[in-house]
């Protein structure tokens, strides 16, 4: 072979073992990288966990990134979220680096490459100096008197220079101002200057407050079947009244009750009118007038229970609501033969609602029922009728009073008995909750008084009161964890304890009482271990709700619980207690809850668990 030849042929074997090499590298990089992260130089409680939320590679590293070139360049995108973070809680000379160690990655061409070892990415925290405020200022053009000061708004001197801070002052800026009536007002300028000789910060808002406004006439837009002068009621103002946030959201809250609309959105006039009030739009959207509706649910004890309801929303143009509905409960192999299913508890009712009746804060309910239920305690069959009047007063109160009358055939271990009773129910309720049917914050204190009338022969009267309590708290701030509480106590004043209907006396155990107990299971029992109910009551519960996805939950509660004799609880009896756990699937309905309990002082009678399936939180 000739020199020239020679010096050709390694030539091509170099270029050849060239791209080889080459392909192998990239292959080595192009390999999945497992990495886990490590985070230094930081001690405080608060700032670990917010650099773990921020940090795209924290949240990600339970995948493996797509290779050791994209775990780079994921630490590189993750330095100005990380560094800003820092910066929000005041650490404003914060330092960070971000270093990959890729520990041994493989660097040659294999057929069949082995695992990619864990690469470790540290990022190394120097926070620097924490920074606080010195001075706040407010400037701006015809600023109205009454301005809150730095520490109204949250941001005295010496407290930490923390960004969120000053965020939710300028917001409280705002408030107050729509609260002197400035609909209007604007900061239209928030600048924050940075002393790091002093180590300070100083915030400057601008505030352009505008015109004080006067609320007026109220327009309505995308009405069809619902009367205009319904809307125009709940306006929460009168004409020429100072403009304030919670007159609107007043408003807003009294038109979604009334249950007719889907969307609902209310905005200011451009410009007053020519008396100097601001009107007011309203938009709406109208929901479907009919609605069927259908419901299960599930004890091991009692069985299937099912129901079905038919609503007309808009009956009259009013907003009037009309509702049928049908229920047929303790379903199980007992009751669906031919000869059990007489035993199956059957329920018809029919109920009218027209709000706004004498007064726009006022709803009235007429309602009519037909009942033929048998629980242990007692055969009922029963006609019910009633009246019931709601007014919603100020600082979330509502005051309920109306009439009820029924006519009853009952049948318990003391025989057979036909009452007819008139009765005067009383509540007053106290109600700070998000929901109605899943809360996480607020609470709910309700007060009922029923007096009853027995007419004919005996004239009997009782009164029935209860007193039921409710607290829920979101640990998370987000609704993820919600402790939630309640506590509900009952007494009936008769002077003829023995001679109370078996349906009005108090009962507890089931789903909504104490849970791991059956259906009326707690309590003084007869010779044959039937419910005889009770004159005073004392029931309470406390559980734990946490979220695990957007729509699934668990829930680990106890609840304690007895019946009583005597005209109150007695201390010396003690509490039939169960817990157990519950699971949550959060709909957009509401809460579907599956819970199951145990008895924790089981009777003779108590079966080791029970399970309950239903709609909405258990409280």
């Amino acid at each position: 072979m000739s020199r020239s030849g020679l010096v050709r042929h390694l030539l091509t074997l170099a270029v050849v073992g060239g791209v080889i090499v080459g392909l192998s590298a990239e292959t080595a990089r192009a390999q999945p990288a497992p990495y886990t992260v490590a985070i230094t130089g930081v001690d405080d409680g608060t700032l670990r966990p917010l650099l773990e939320a921020t940090s795209s590679l924290v949240q990600l590293q339970d995948g493996p990134a797509p290779s050791l070139i994209g775990l780079r360049h994921r630490a590189d995108g993750d330095r100005e979220r990380l560094e800003a973070a820092l910066h929000s809680e005041g650490y404003y000379d914060a330092h960070l680096n971000i270093t990959v160690s890729p520990h041994g990655t493989a660097a040659s061409a294999s057929p069949s490459p082995s695992p990619s070892p864990t690469a470790v990415v540290t990022l190394a925290v120097t926070t620097g100096p924490l920074y606080h405020l010195r001075h706040v200022a407010i400037i701006g053009t015809a600023l109205p008197p009454g301005l809150p000061n730095a520490e109204a708004l949250g941001l005295a001197p010496g407290t930490t220079a923390r960004g969120p801070l000053v965020v939710q002052a300028e917001q409280k800026l705002r408030d107050r101002l729509g609260d002197q009536g400035f609909a209007f007002a604007k900061v239209i300028d928030r600048r924050a200057e940075i002393d790091r000789d002093a180590q300070v910060l100083d915030v400057t808002f601008t505030v352009a407050p505008g015109p004080v406004v006067r609320l007026g006439a109220v327009h309505v837009v995308g009405l069809e079947r619902v009367d205009e002068q319904v809307v125009r009621e709940r306006a929460a103002w009168v004409t020429g009244e100072l403009y304030r946030p919670e007159l609107i959201e007043r408003t807003r809250t009294a038109l979604t009750k009334l249950g007719v609309f889907s969307t609902l959105s209310s905005h200011l006039a451009d410009r007053p009118d020519s008396d100097g009030t601001t009107a007011v739009t309203i938009t709406v959207t109208e929901r479907k007038r009919h609605t069927i509706g259908m419901g299960v649910t599930f004890t091991n004890a009692e069985g299937l229970g099912a129901d079905a309801s038919w609503s007309h929303r808009n009956l009259f143009g009013g907003g009037e609501q009309l509702r049928l509905g049908a229920e047929l409960n303790r379903l199980n192999i007992r009751t669906l033969t031919p000869a059990g299913l007489d035993q199956a508890d059957e329920k018809l009712t029919a109920d009218l609602r027209k709000p706004g009746f004498l007064a726009a804060d006022q709803d009235l309910t007429l309602s009519t029922a037909a009942i033929n239920e048998h629980p242990d305690a007692y055969q009922r069959q029963a006609l019910t009728a009633g009246a019931h009047l709601e007014w919603r007063l100020p600082y979330h109160l509502t005051l309920g009073y109306g009439l009820s009358g029924e006519q009853s055939d009952i049948r318990d271990t003391a025989g057979f008995t036909m009452d007819t009773l008139v009765g005067a129910p009383l509540s007053l309720a106290y109600d700070t909750t998000d929901a109605l049917l899943d809360p996480t914050t607020g609470y709910r204190v309700a007060l009922e008084a029923t007096p009853w009338l027995r007419m004919g022969d005996t004239g009997d009267s009782f009164v029935i009161n209860r007193l039921t309590q409710s607290l829920y708290q979101d640990l998370s701030g987000e609704g993820d964890w919600v402790a939630a509480g309640r506590l509900s106590l009952g007494t009936i004043l008769t002077s003829n304890p023995t001679n109370l209907p078996a349906d009005k006396r108090f009962y507890a155990g089931g789903g909504g009482s104490v849970r791991g107990y059956a259906y009326q299971a707690i309590g003084p029992l007869d010779s044959a271990g039937h419910p005889l109910g009770g004159q005073s009551l004392a029931e309470a519960s406390a559980e734990m709700r946490i979220k695990i996805t957007e729509t699934l939950g668990v829930v680990p509660f106890i609840d304690g619980g007895d019946v009583y004799s005597a005209l109150l609880p007695q201390p010396s009896q003690a509490f039939r207690f169960g817990t157990g756990l519950g699971v949550r699937y959060y709909s957009a309905v509401g809460p579907l809850r599956l819970d199951v309990g145990a008895p924790l002082r089981p009777s003779r009678t108590d079966q080791p668990i029970q399970v309950y399936l239903s709609m909405g939180q258990a409280f």
